[in-house]
């Protein structure tokens, strides 16, 4: 195996002279941050592109202005990594959000002592539930930089992507700290009791108000108040967010939360089929376990034949991820 490209770099990027190697056969095009390079503009190695602005690596500074920049007044608009080069790397600036669920005390489980289940009008939330699911999102607010929002309600939830929306653009990554499963005839994401965010198929007349459905989403998207970007990607860390058949594979079934997400929206999303939990109780260390598999839903394109004539259509790939996740392998940088 030979290596494409063999770069030297001083601070931001610019390529040190005789002491960069690049295989013009095959075409690298990518360099200093992982960044793709844009020679068109003055020569090798001198700019690179960020998706949403141009860096000109000799100056160690971009050409407009960080679309953050009105977010964090006490930063310069221009600067790179914040002149920080030696810990940071540049992020595109595309928003990232955690979301997590709660429900107020009056809906927090508890058991009728003498039925020895959960009372009426309560949810399966606990304090302790509500507290390790915000410090999950804390967590990623820490390390990676979301944005973080605590919802208890389907309305809630996309107040806080439609709120994203205005406020960054496009959205990148989200994930969902919660329950979810089935609610009769309609997967989705528990909070408030009956008021969660639900599959279409959902009785509205026994929700209650603040509920919301994939059909709010997909209005919203059409109205331009929520965009995602093109690799988007939502996590739900969540219980029984996909059916499987009983060899393990995931089925198109109008009860699952994550495919009919995936279906509507075309965003990869990550769920489990089974019961999950953080592997070890009581942490919120970012590892969690499922007693069925998780999965990765994917849209991918594919040629196909009709009538004789070649058509193109976007078909489901999913990929088995295993018993175990961390969340950490799926943050979106």
């Amino acid at each position: 195996m030979t290596l494409p490209h063999c770069p030297y770099y001083p601070p931001f990027g610019s390529s040190l002279p005789n002491r960069t190697w690049s295989d013009a056969n095959r075409g690298y095009r990518f360099g200093f941050n992982n960044q793709e390079k844009d020679d068109e503009i003055d020569g090798n190695g001198n700019y690179f592109s960020f998706k949403f602005r141009i860096q000109d690596s000799r100056l160690g500074r971009f050409l407009s202005i960080d679309p953050l920049s009105f977010d964090f007044p006490s930063n310069s608009s221009y600067t790179f990594c914040e002149n920080d080069l030696i810990r940071c790397i540049e992020l595109e600036g595309l928003e990232k959000l955690a979301l997590s669920g709660y429900v107020p005390d009056d809906q927090l489980y508890k058991k009728d002592p003498k039925t020895k289940k959960n009372m009426p009008g309560r949810t399966h939330y606990t304090k302790l539930h509500i507290l390790l699911f915000k410090k999950q999102t804390l967590r990623l607010n820490k390390n990676n930089g979301y944005s973080t929002s605590q919802i208890s309600s389907g309305k809630e939830l996309l107040q806080a992507i439609e709120t994203e929306t205005t406020k960054h653009g496009p959205i990148k990554s989200i994930y969902f700290f919660g329950h979810a499963g089935e609610s009769g005839k309609a997967g989705g994401l528990f909070m408030k009791n009956n008021a969660g965010f639900y599959t279409d198929n959902v009785d509205k007349t026994t929700r209650n108000e603040g509920f919301a459905t994939i059909s709010d989403l997909k209005t919203k998207m059409k109205e331009g108040k929520i965009k995602f970007a093109d690799d988007a990607q939502i996590f739900l860390n969540a219980c029984n967010t996909i059916d499987v058949n009983a060899t393990n594979e995931v089925i198109a079934s109008e009860n699952s939360i994550a495919y009919n997400l995936y279906l509507e929206t075309g965003v990869s999303i990550i769920g489990c089929s089974g019961s999950m939990a953080q592997k070890t109780p009581g942490t919120s260390d970012g590892k969690f376990v499922t007693e069925g598999s998780f999965y990765k839903l994917t849209r991918v394109e594919e040629e196909y034949e009709e009538n004789s004539e070649k058509k193109k259509r976007y078909v489901v790939k999913s990929e088995n991820l295993g018993k175990e996740i961390t969340v950490d392998t799926y943050v979106k940088k």
